[in-house]
């Protein structure tokens, strides 16, 4: 009985903060448990039991919703809110979640995928101060709310857009995200962003492109603001080295590259990377650094070689992919150092160093 009474001095003795980094790495059930100990381990465990909120089934989220309607104290703990969707959720609790996220004043992050509860009711006037990233799906129905509840979010930096349509209804008003600086996501909607959204923005993961039409006047767009560092889109109906001839002419100081090849329907065929072409396309680049090629259909050809006359074209490229491989720059010689199956391992690595 002494010993662990001494045990339990000892413990209390332990800081807060030390206690804090212990209980972060421990499960959600271990957490749970922790704080119906005592009430110092409850103060240090309850934030982190209720800082994420991620991953729940229907009856976890009608729970948890329960839970914050009734403990409106436990709102500032949540950090990171993530949902899957809404459909199968039972009426008062849906009406209940917009309420009880758009109470959520220390919120970081946002994942949506779906339409949480078609944005309605106190969430979309919901400003969130703090909030750095947010993941949603735009949906026809929700187009305008969606574009209200983001314009309030001044402190986001990392927009990811999701959709559902090919052709969803295009946004009342423009997305105006003044610390924006990355955007993941499907590249029809970066029309919809103002230019206060894209003034800042140094990384664009562009998905799913299939108007390459639009090719030239998206990159001259983002030539104005000249800060672009890293572009990974895929490309449908041009060749490659089309596509990185439109780059070095609007970004000639981009520092990372990564064009994929995707055909516009499965039965479509995908487009050329047009090695020939990629040398001359090379030359205006000022700082780039690291250019992949990705998904394009397999031509035999020697990779090294390739590799080479494009390192030669580029002198600050330090990494190349192409053909399932990747190559870094080793003095004046290129070697591989990654090869990969995601491109069936087209192309000959022929001397990998000489």
């Amino acid at each position: 009985m002494r010993s662990t009474r001494g045990a339990v001095r000892e413990a209390d003795k332990i800081p807060n903060e030390i206690l804090t980094e212990m209980f972060t790495h421990a499960p959600r059930a271990v957490l749970a448990r922790i704080c119906r100990t005592t009430k110092r381990y409850r103060a240090v465990a309850t934030p982190l039991l209720y800082r994420t909120v991620a991953n729940l089934n229907l009856l976890e989220l009608e729970t948890w919703v329960e839970t914050m309607v009734a403990n409106s104290e436990l709102s500032p703990h949540v950090w990171y809110f993530e949902i899957s969707g809404t459909r199968g959720l039972c009426e008062e609790a849906a009406i209940q979640l917009t309420t009880v996220v758009a109470q959520l004043h220390n919120l970081r992050i946002l994942n949506v995928v779906g339409d949480l509860c078609r944005l309605g009711g106190k969430l979309c006037s919901a400003s969130f101060k703090q909030l750095h990233t947010i993941r949603c799906t735009a949906m026809r129905s929700t187009s305008t709310c969606l574009a209200t509840f983001l314009n309030r979010q001044e402190a986001v930096s990392t927009l990811t857009m999701d959709c559902t349509s090919r052709q969803p209804r295009p946004f009342e008003a423009l997305i105006q995200l003044p610390k924006l600086t990355s955007y993941r996501g499907e590249s029809m909607f970066l029309p919809d962003l103002h230019d206060s959204s894209m003034c800042g923005l140094t990384v664009a993961h562009l998905w799913a492109w299939t108007f390459d039409i639009e090719w030239e006047p998206l990159m001259e767009r983002f030539g104005r603001f000249s800060v672009l560092r890293d572009l990974t889109a895929d490309v449908c109906r041009v060749k490659g080295s089309a596509a990185l001839e439109a780059i070095a002419k609007h970004l000639p100081r981009i520092e990372a590259i990564k064009i994929r090849a995707k055909g516009p329907r499965r039965d479509e065929r995908r487009p050329d990377i047009g090695l020939a072409e990629v040398p001359h396309a090379l030359g205006p680049f000022q700082a780039l650094n690291s250019l992949s090629f990705e998904h394009f259909p397999p031509r035999g050809f020697d990779t090294h070689t390739t590799v080479t006359v494009w390192g030669a074209s580029c002198p600050t490229l330090q990494q190349i992919g192409i053909a399932g491989t990747i190559w870094c720059r080793a003095g004046a010689h290129w070697e591989q150092v990654v090869s990969s199956e995601a491109d069936g391992g087209a192309g000959v690595a022929a001397g990998e160093s000489e």
